[in-house]
C-alpha cells in the first residue's frame, strides 16, 4: 500500500489512508515483535542500556513522588513491551496491570511478570478496566500513540482510569520537529526518514503532543525530551544515515551520556531536558500529565 499523510487539527501528522484494524493486528502479530531488526526490541542489552531502562523508571518515580509522595498503588502499563519499566516499578511496590497486543516481548525478557499480563486489543482491554471501575495511581503509555489508529480514543479511555491522585506518562518520538526540518534543509537527510507506516501512524512534536493532551482533558506537569541523537547527523564523521554502520555507536553514545546526566543530579537532569523540550530539541518526547481542573 502507498501511504501519504495529513495534518490533524491538533497539529500532529497522521498516515493517510489508515491501515485497517485487521491489517495492523496481522502486522504486529506476525512481524513487529518477532523480527528484532524491524521492531523496537533487541534479543539482549548491554549494562549501559539496562541502566538506562532503570533511569527512565527512576525519573518517573521522582516526578510522581514530587507531586504525591511515595504512596504506592495500581500501575497500568499500556504497551508494556519487554517489561523492563514494569519490573522496576514492581520492585518499588506497585501493583502491576500490564497490557499489550503481543506477549512475545515480555515472554522473552520478563516471563516472571506474565501473571500480571493481559494480551489482546488494548482498546478492548482498557474498556474492560473502565467498566470494572478501575483507577491507577500511575499509568505508562510509552511508544504507543504513534502506532494506533485512534490515539484520541485511546487517551479518552485512559482518562477514565484516572483520579485526582493519578499521573500519566506518555512517550512518543519527536517527529516533524524543527530540527528535523533543519536537517532536511541542510542536506544531512535525503527525505523524511522517520515516516514509517504501517509501523508509525501518528507523528507528534513536543508542542503538538502537549496540545493534544490538553484537548483530551489533561494538565501538563512536565514535558521532557531525551538526548538529541540526531545531532550526530550534522557531523560527516558520525552521520548514521549516510553510513548505517554508525547507528549502533550513536545509540550507545546517547545512552552513556544520558546515564551520566541522570546520575549527576536528578532535578538538574529534569530541568535540563524540560528546557530542551521547550526548544523541541530531542529525539523522543515524554509528557507527564494529570487530570485537568
Amino acid at each position: 500500500m502507498s501511504y501519504g499523510k495529513k495534518l490533524h487539527p491538533l497539529g500532529f501528522w497522521q498516515v493517510d489512508p489508515m491501515p485497517t484494524e485487521k491489517e495492523l493486528e496481522k502486522y504486529y502479530r506476525e512481524a513487529y515483535f518477532q523480527v528484532c531488526e524491524r521492531g523496537a526490541y533487541s534479543p539482549d542489552y548491554t549494562a549501559d542500556e539496562l541502566e538506562s531502562f532503570a533511569n527512565t523508571a527512576r525519573v518517573t518515580e521522582h516526578i510522581r513522588n514530587s507531586l504525591y509522595g511515595n504512596a504506592r498503588g495500581g500501575f497500568l502499563d499500556v504497551g508494556c513491551g519487554e517489561g523492563y519499566f514494569a519490573a522496576y516499578m514492581h520492585e518499588l511496590g506497585w501493583d502491576l496491570d500490564l497490557v499489550d497486543f503481543s506477549s512475545w516481548a515480555i515472554e522473552n525478557h520478563h516471563p516472571s511478570l506474565l501473571g500480571y499480563f493481559r494480551q489482546g486489543n488494548i482498546y478492548d482491554l482498557l474498556r474492560d478496566s473502565v467498566s470494572s471501575g478501575n483507577t491507577y495511581g500511575l499509568i505508562n503509555v510509552a511508544n504507543v500513540l504513534e502506532h494506533v489508529r485512534d490515539p484520541l480514543g485511546l487517551l479518552d479511555l485512559i482518562r477514565g482510569l484516572m483520579d485526582r491522585g493519578s499521573l500519566l506518562r506518555v512517550r512518543v518520538p519527536n517527529d516533524y520537529s524543527g530540527f528535523q526540518a533543519f536537517l532536511l534543509k541542510k542536506g544531512f537527510l535525503d527525505g523524511e526518514t522517520w515516516f514509517t507506516p504501517p509501523d508509525h501512524l501518528n507523528y507528534f512534536t513536543c508542542s503538538s503532543l502537549e496540545k493534544t493532551l490538553a484537548d483530551r482533558g489533561f494538565e501538563t506537569v512536565r514535558v521532557l525530551v531525551d538526548f538529541p541523537v540526531e545531532t550526530y547527523l550534522v557531523n560527516q564523521f558520525s552521520n548514521y544515515w549516510a553510513d548505517r554502520s554508525r547507528g549502533k555507536q550513536a545509540h550507545y553514545s546517547r545512552i552513556m551520556i544520558e546515564n551520566f546526566l541522570v546520575n549527576q543530579d536528578m532535578d538538574s537532569y529534569i530541568d535540563y531536558m524540560a528546557a530542551a523540550a521547550r526548544c523541541g530539541f530531542g529525539r523522543d518526547t515524554t509528557a507527564f500529565v494529570r487530570l485537568a481542573g
